[in-house]
């Protein structure tokens, strides 16, 4: 219930505005301390869960361990980066945000631009995951 006290928060207010810009930080850095260690450990995972679907766990490796930092959160780019690599695919890049362009790195700049028919396969590698995590955890409390 605390992490998830702490994430809803941070989607809340976890941003920069003159109301909330130090209430929002503290949020942010709580969330992003919440999150350090669960962020890298999903990189096995999924990096597992590619293998198994299609082959390219250890793409989906590398490109975690290489463009994971490539994001404006110290958490979100490894498993973001995870997914680029296990699809073959870029992500990020720049974006608008309330009518403003902002300049972001691609995660996986140098493969392909992503398709409809990544959305499946994403929400395949999602799933897997997911089910990986379980087995690994009920695993551990079995032990």
């Amino acid at each position: 219930m605390a992490y998830k006290m702490v994430n809803t928060l941070d989607s809340m207010i976890g941003y920069k505005n003159e109301k909330y810009e130090q209430f929002g930080k503290a949020a942010a850095r709580i969330d992003d301390f919440a999150n350090f260690i669960p962020a890298r450990l999903s990189i096995p995972v999924i990096t597992l869960a590619v293998q198994i679907l299609s082959g390219k766990g250890r793409r989906a490796f590398k490109t975690a361990i290489k463009e994971g930092s490539n994001h404006s959160s110290p958490n979100a780019g490894y498993p973001e980066a995870a997914f680029a690599g296990g699809l073959g695919i870029k992500l990020g890049g720049p974006n608008y945000y309330d009518e403003q362009l902002v300049s972001k790195p691609y995660i996986g700049g140098k493969l392909e631009d992503a398709e409809m028919g990544h959305i499946k396969k994403a929400c395949d590698i999602m799933m897997l995951s997911s089910l990986l995590y379980v087995f690994i955890l009920i695993g551990i409390v079995v032990i």
